[in-house]
């Protein structure tokens, strides 16, 4: 049985570094994977997600609700890709310009869509892409 996030935060205050790799095993793909879907940038995304992690175990005694570490590790990832991005220039791209309707197909859930749609994602605004990344992927 999978111990819960909030006795593996509770053992990292206590001074046991080992359940934090607990956490950071649990956790560490599905970081890297929104990362990426934010970013669009393998190695940025697992930067990013490193960054994540080393700042909640900085800052875990500052977390309130122990059994909601997830949500918590999740809100600083995004905070420091949205901080990535607006390092980055992207060239604003209208709807009215884009190239939108060429790619736009009916969910069939197949991967060629996602394939289809992440080059057009990749162009919007980082605060458009950070929302849309959080409704939808």
């Amino acid at each position: 049985m999978t111990e819960p996030d909030a006795d593996l935060v509770y053992r990292v205050l206590d001074g046991d570094a080992e359940a934090f790799r607990g956490l950071v095993d649990r956790y560490r793909d599905r970081a890297i994977a929104s990362a990426y879907r934010m970013l669009g940038d393998a190695e940025m995304a697992q930067d990013v997600a490193q960054e994540a992690f080393v700042e909640s175990y900085r800052r875990l005694h500052k977390l309130r609700e122990t059994h909601k570490y997830r949500q918590w590790l999740f809100g600083i990832l995004h905070n420091r890709c949205l901080k990535q991005l607006r390092g980055r220039r992207f060239p604003f791209v209208s709807w009215e310009e884009s190239d939108a309707d060429s790619w736009y197909q009916p969910a069939d859930g197949s991967p060629e869509a996602g394939d289809r749609l992440a080059p057009v994602v990749r162009r919007l605004r980082p605060e458009h892409r950070a929302m849309l990344a959080a409704r939808y992927l």
